[in-house]
């Protein structure tokens, strides 16, 4: 595993962070911050850290004030399958470039900016398919006002049980530079490492979604999973579909076609 020296700041300790939390257990992972410049040579930069270790990176976004439909989100997952996989629906297909793995790739990172811009079937479908795929990690990137003011209202859920990693009050950088700063107020530079432990403990910044109840006695929200109405017969979820008028009688959901 090689180690990539990195300068002291805020920018090198998110980019440290981002790429430790790639390896890590949360399954989601919010990003914030104001500059759109800024926000996007990160994902940049940790999509290029992370392909040299075994993780294939997929990328998905928008522009606000259009909102990330379900549909819009597949066509994206899609256009990056593998060569050949042209097999089975839309869903289907997006559903393997975020869940399969292979000799080239242990883990799958998906990369998406405006994430609060996601709908509420496009949220519902990234929970779901989380579950089935264990190696997936997804990223969502926003502004901290659009975070407190999502397309979806469980989107407040979710990243008050994410872990947070937040790019603070920077400019814009300039191409092929990163942002200098003192270290850290400890007096130790977290970020030197990108190979480092992670973030401490309490490092989860759930202060700025004040509005979200957090999770139930259980441990889970579980408005955010199907268990409340169950799977459909044919093994899929159709309450991603809101919008759909129901399955088609071959027992398969045509919400997306």
């Amino acid at each position: 595993m090689r180690f990539r020296l990195l300068r002291p700041g805020p920018y090198s300790s998110a980019l440290a962070r981002l790429i430790a939390a790639a390896f890590d257990d949360d399954a989601f992972i919010l990003v914030l911050g104001e500059h759109d410049g800024s926000r996007l040579q990160l994902l940049a930069r940790v999509a290029a850290e992370v392909a040299n270790l075994r993780c294939r990176v997929v990328r998905a976004s928008t522009k606000p004030p259009e909102e990330l439909s379900l549909e819009s989100l597949l066509r994206q997952l899609a256009d990056q399958a593998v060569s050949g996989d042209g097999t089975g629906d839309l869903l289907e297909r997006s559903h393997r470039v975020l869940t399969e793995v292979d000799a080239k790739w242990d883990r799958v990172l998906l990369l998406i900016d405006h994430g609060d811009r996601l709908s509420p079937s496009a949220l519902r479908f990234l929970q779901l398919t989380s579950r089935s795929g264990p190696k997936l990690r997804v990223v969502l990137a926003s502004t901290p006002r659009g975070a407190a003011h999502p397309s979806a209202p469980e989107f407040k859920l979710l990243s008050a049980r994410s872990l947070t990693i937040s790019l603070g009050p920077l400019a814009a950088p300039s191409a092929g530079r990163l942002p200098g700063g003192p270290p850290p107020s400890g007096g130790r530079d977290t970020a030197v490492y990108a190979e480092s432990s992670g973030p401490s403990v309490g490092g989860r910044d759930t202060a700025m979604f004040a509005e979200a109840n957090g999770p139930t006695g259980r441990g889970r929200d579980t408005a955010l999973y199907a268990e409340e109405n169950g799977p459909s017969p044919n093994g899929r979820d159709t309450a991603l579909f809101a919008e759909a008028n129901g399955p088609s009688p071959n027992g398969r959901d045509t919400a997306i076609a």
